[in-house]
């Protein structure tokens, strides 16, 4: 015996660890003190007996690194190599697949054999044990091993084959021979496969290219899998074949490589793609290689090298084998299916077999080795009682902020949680019989187009390759030795994923010189019949403004990576919808939660890129689009490629029917439940309410919230009606028990809400007059259609509809003198196309008063500032507007609705550069100032002027008219005309009337009754600001101008029946007629 290690005495029996898996253990039951260390590969003990008065050092070493075993009690010890280990003969287990050992420990002192013995210890009991992590490169034996030096101590003749006691004493000092498999490989040749002349064998069904030619002294085979190398090496000298081996499994994330016995694995989720990985057996054997990924064209770009080396202190770069160079490995097909790894499995047999009823920590572990389970588990499991998965009343904790109907969960054994996201799940599930639980996760990644599911550490994704920042081609292509203007094919496939992009790829991609873009002029084909100004395209890049004249479809070559891309924006004023893409990375967009007017981005992986901003132009029936198209492969360096597409284009929006039908003109209710294996006596769920509305294409028209029949502002009701017109409406039909309806203080404004049972929700409509704006808006949910009354016919029946689903029919007529709108409206609710929509009556020849306006000066934006809004757009008041800010300023105050469709010229009839007249009486009128031209009419009382706005950079049209036989008088400005009697007009006080605000017509009038004349004051402005100074730009037309009255014929009736002079005079003008 040694001098023990051990302290003669202690009192303290006790088993202390730094291994993570085993706990410490306090106390033993005897006179034991033991430490495990930290790398679990050390069980090193002190057993005190009595009768001899001492302590004896008991220890256990595990070198599963070096496949050693080694135990001894003081100088008595014994080593077992772990590559030849007979694990049943001792109570350790390997488990190799999750990387541990389960090993049980009993210390025994024993003095009489025919007796019991004194003690018996347990120390570990089936306790696990994690193999630590071993370098993949072993190197010599000795450091300084020398071949030659060898040789020539030993006196050997250089270069020659071993054999014998020579080979005996060689393998000692190196130590390979420990490693050697059972049966030797042979290149010679194969069991399975023929070899082709480059000494290749291959069962991958796929043609797979840069695969080398090989020595005579290497053969190697290509899998079934296609991702799996076999290679068998002869090494003369050694009078040897060894096996080298690199498995790839792309379904289960495994890296599996190997020289002979010596194997190692790992999981590829912790491989760094592209990273050079060596493999080295004692320093002779080597291998080393890399795994690029390309995931998106479901391929491995593999090299791999081997080569043999004595000599310790060289790099043996003469003796490098190239087995792959780059070569493009195609991945298997993954079947994850439902049965388990071990046919016929049965948990229940497997326990009885072993004659067990309650399984144990370390059994689960057998039981997870055999099933080839282990690599996968987390290392702790999950909890669901405590955060994040509890406590929760129906199985759900909810992060996502957003209301979900979520399905109850019975099951206490599992716990849920909805993503912040709100669009991944995560669960933890309990497995009583296994006595342990399990996280299951699925998210779904809208923005990044990435699905990943997850059970446990095992994750299925199909993912986007995120963009690697700073990025720069040149770089990339230098590091492995090409040129970024002249990249191989192989190069080009892994650039592309690399960056990310080749998932969205097109197959196949567009071609510039089909038919779809030809013909072409300057980059352009027009199929738009719609004169369209577009700027000139650089070679490369060819777009086509399609016949709806809002779609524009580019296709652009990027001959730097071999590929041309489709970009495409597409805007359909009909659908209030968006589509913007980039191949296949395409993105639909509600425009009713559009932001007009801002910069948007898309961009792939910041390669391809696409920026654009829309404003809509309601009152031009337009887009005006910007659009540029970008190809970046430089972080730090100007784009490949950078054009603009559109540049402040006008796109003129297609005409939009208000009644469509359904989109499937098929379409039945009955026939969808029946299709879908839906109980047709039951109400619709909420999923199932949500695939109908996907099916009728109407769910992105439904609003956020919908309607609620029994809250504000359909409460309190009468016959199901609610108004707050302070004027009395009679004779509202009593409504539906499904339907209430309002009417809002403006008296013009009809809403109603109706239940819609099988969508399990109300859907709203709405009818809006507005006689001040002039301005008809009908709606059924978000669909809504805006006409200005100037269009619309009084009096005919219109239909609107979405999508066939919901129906309403309205008349509306114009009862201009009594200040009222006689309307009717019905609805309708139908689910089955081939049906006649049977309409229910809301309301029957109603009368509602119309709103008394107030025709001041306020302006549509309150407290508006031509300054400040300019200022916001980096413009001040004098810099001349260009074009696109002018279409926004018109469209922002509510004025282009409104301008006339031709516009006044000063130079052309009626208007001659200052005063015309058709009046045949002399006058005397005021010098007019620069800039306008005004025309008398024969009546003598009514004045038409042409204005220039040199600011707004367009000409304006403002009538007025006097009219002293059907004391009348009427003004308009541009499309907008006011009427008011002169019967009871205040004669002598100064009156406006404005055009939003902006455009004021100023005027006083005199009745000079016994003079047969209208003294007239009148001047038109323009006003940019609500703070003074207002106005900057003011006309005066009349100043004290006598305008003479003509004769009046009492009983000569109308000169053309059912017209007036007044109706004549504006019949030319399209105008608007509002009411004082």
């Amino acid at each position: 015996m040694k001098e023990s290690s051990c302290p003669k005495h202690f009192e303290d029996n006790i088993l202390q660890s730094d291994c993570p898996k085993i706990a410490n253990k306090d106390p033993l039951d005897g006179p034991v003190r033991c430490y495990i260390n930290g790398h679990c590969s050390s069980v090193d003990c002190c057993v005190y007996d009595e009768k001899i008065l001492t302590s004896l050092n008991v220890f256990i070493n595990i070198d599963s690194c070096n496949y050693v075993l080694e135990v001894g009690i003081e100088n008595y010890k014994f080593s077992k190599s772990l590559l030849e280990f007979d694990w049943s003969s001792f109570q350790l287990e390997e488990l190799p697949r999750s990387n541990n050992y389960i090993i049980s420990m009993v210390i025994s002192i024993c003095w009489d054999s025919e007796a019991a013995c004194d003690y018996r210890i347990t120390v570990l009991e089936n306790s696990i044990l994690a193999k630590e992590y071993c370098d993949w490169r072993r190197p010599f034996l000795n450091p300084d091993f020398s071949l030659t030096k060898w040789e020539d101590e030993n006196g050997y003749p250089a270069n020659t084959p071993l054999h014998g006691q020579a080979l005996t004493d060689l393998l000692e000092d190196i130590g390979v021979s420990k490693y050697y498999e059972s049966k030797q490989c042979n290149t010679s040749s194969h069991p399975d496969f023929a070899l082709t002349v480059d000494r290749w064998s291959f069962a991958c069904p796929h043609r797979v290219s840069l695969v080398l030619p090989l020595p005579d002294n290497i053969v190697c085979s290509l899998s079934e899998t296609c991702t799996s190398v076999d290679c068998c090496m002869d090494v003369e000298l050694l009078n040897k074949s060894f096996h080298i081996y690199l498995d790839i499994d792309p379904c289960y994330h495994r890296l599996t490589v190997g020289i002979e016995q010596m194997q190692f694995n790992r999981s590829l989720q912790d491989y760094s793609w592209g990273t050079v990985l060596e493999v080295s057996l004692l320093g002779v054997i080597n291998m080393n290689f890399t795994i690029d990924d390309l995931p998106d064209d479901k391929m491995f770009i593999v090299s791999m090298n081997v080569s043999v080396c004595f000599e310790a202190n060289s790099t043996c770069e003469d003796d490098i084998v190239n087995v792959l160079d780059n070569a493009l490995l195609p991945k298997q097909q993954c079947k994850y299916s439902e049965d388990f790894n071990v046919e016929d499995f049965s948990l229940t047999k497997w326990m009885s077999t072993r004659d067990i009823d309650d399984l144990k920590e370390y059994m689960l572990y057998q039981v997870f080795e055999e099933l080839d389970a282990s690599s996968f588990l987390n290392d702790y499991s999950c909890d669901g009682s405590k955060e994040p998965w509890g406590p929760t009343n129906d199985g759900w904790i909810r992060e996502c902020p957003k209301y979900l109907s979520l399905p109850y969960i019975s099951s206490r054994e599992t716990t849920c949680i909805i993503m912040d996201t709100c669009t991944g799940i995560k669960c933890c599930v309990e497995t009583p019989s296994l006595g342990r639980s399990f996280v299951f996760s699925f998210e779904l990644d809208a923005c990044n187009f990435q699905l990943t599911i997850r059970i446990e550490k095992f994750v299925y994704n199909e993912t986007l390759v995120n963009y690697v920042y700073d990025f720069s081609l040149d770089d990339w292509a230098t590091t492995r030795g090409q040129e970024f203007t002249n990249l191989t094919d192989i190069a080009v496939l892994q650039v592309s994923s690399d960056l990310g992009i080749s998932k969205f790829f097109k197959t196949p991609s567009c071609v510039r010189n089909e038919i779809f873009y030809q013909p072409e002029n300057l980059g352009w084909k027009r199929d738009c019949p719609v004169t369209t100004k577009l700027p000139e395209l650089q070679p490369g890049l060819t777009c086509v403004l399609l016949p709806s004249c809002t779609e524009v479809d580019c296709c652009i070559d990027v001959d730097i990576i071999h590929h041309s891309f489709n970009v495409i924006l597409k805007l359909d004023p009909c659908d209030e919808n968006l589509i913007v893409g980039i191949e296949n990375f395409i993105f639909s967009i509600s425009l009713y939660e559009f932001d007009w007017g801002v910069r948007k981005k898309l961009y792939l992986n910041n390669v391809i890129r696409m920026d654009y901003s829309i404003y809509d132009l309601k009152s031009d029936n337009s887009y005006l689009v910007d659009m540029n198209v970008s190809v970046c492969f430089e972080s730090s360096k100007p784009c490949l490629i950078d054009q603009i597409v559109l540049n402040k284009t006008k796109l003129a929006k297609k005409p939009c029917k208000w009644q469509t039908g359904f989109k499937n003109s098929s379409f039945s209710l009955s026939a969808w439940k029946n299709s879908s294996d839906i109980d047709p006596s039951q109400p619709l769920s909420q999923l199932e309410i949500r695939k109908l509305e996907e099916t009728l294409k109407i769910a992105p028209f439904l609003l956020d919230n919908a309607c609620q029949r029994f809250n504000s502002p359909y409460v309190p009701q009468t016959d199901g009606w609610r108004t707050d017109c302070s004027q009395e409406i009679r004779n509202l039909p009593s409504l539906l028990s499904n339907m209430n309806c309002y009417i809002d203080q403006s008296c013009t404004s009809v809403q109603c809400c109706i239940d819609v049972n099988e969508l399990g929700k109300s859907l709203e409509i709405g009818v809006k007059i507005d006689p001040c704006d002039f301005r008809l808006t009908v709606r059924i949910e978000k669909l809504s259609f805006d006409v200005t009354l100037h269009d619309y016919v009084w009096g005919k029946q219109e239909y609107l509809d979405l999508y066939g689903i919901i129906q309403i029919s309205f008349v509306i007529r114009n009862l201009y003198e009594e200040k009222i709108y006689l309307i009717s409206l019905n609805a309708s609710v139908n689910f089955d196309a081939r049906r006649e929509a049977e309409y229910n009556i809301i309301m029957e020849n109603n009368l509602l008063p119309k709103t008394v306006c107030d025709w001041s000066s306020d302006f549509y934006i309150p407290e508006f500032s031509l300054t400040n809004w300019l200022q916001k757009k980096n413009l001040r008041i004098e810099d001349s507007i260009p074009s696109n800010i002018l279409y926004q300023l018109y469209e922002e105050t509510n004025m282009g609705h409104y301008f006339l469709d031709n516009k006044c010229s000063r130079l052309v009839y009626p208007f001659d550069n200052s005063w015309t007249k058709d009046c045949g009486m002399n006058m005397t009128l005021p010098m007019l100032p620069s800039g306008i031209s005004c025309f008398i009419t024969d009546t003598c009382t009514g004045i038409q002027c042409c204005v220039m706005n040199n600011l707004l950079q367009q000409t304006f049209e403002v009538s007025f008219l006097l009219d002293s036989c059907n004391r009348k008088l009427s003004i308009s400005i541009e499309k907008i005309q006011y009427n008011n009697t002169l019967l009871d007009f205040k004669f002598g006080t100064y009156y406006s009337f404005s055009l939003q605000g902006i455009i004021q017509v100023q005027y006083s009038i005199e009745d000079l009754y016994t003079e047969m004349y209208f003294l007239v004051n009148m001047k038109i402005q323009f006003c940019y600001e609500s703070t003074e100074p207002q106005c900057n730009h003011q006309f005066i037309i009349l100043q004290n101008t006598k305008l003479p009255k003509r004769q009046c014929d009492w009983n000569s009736g109308f000169s053309t029946p059912g017209k007036s002079s007044l109706g004549f005079f504006f019949s030319s003008s399209n105008v608007v007629i509002a009411n004082s």
